[in-house]
């Protein structure tokens, strides 16, 4: 497990990031389902990485940087959900 692994589900987020103003109908469910799948990769994903670095050997001084990406699903998370909800409230602020 690397942080890199991260890009699916921030890719899932950048859907309901870029599609919070499409005028169609249907956009809403599509948005809805985008930012339900990207999450739920995100929260998975975090979770076995983070357990990694914490119980096994620490990363290889390369892959440092890396790390940076850990930020990559919240900051992805705070812009689709207040484009999905159109509003900064709570939630968003610590998803911030």
């Amino acid at each position: 497990m690397v942080p890199a692994w991260f890009m699916p589900g921030v890719a899932t987020l950048d859907i309901a990031v870029a599609g919070g103003t499409m005028p169609m109908p249907w956009a809403h469910e599509v948005n809805l389902f985008a930012l339900a799948v990207g999450t739920m990769i995100a929260l998975m994903l975090f979770t076995m990485i983070m357990s990694r670095l914490i119980h096994h050997e620490p990363l290889p001084a390369g892959m440092a940087p890396s790390l940076m990406i850990l930020m990559a699903p919240f900051e992805a998370g705070f812009l689709a959900y207040t484009n999905f909800m159109q509003r900064v409230d709570t939630f968003s602020g610590l998803l911030f």
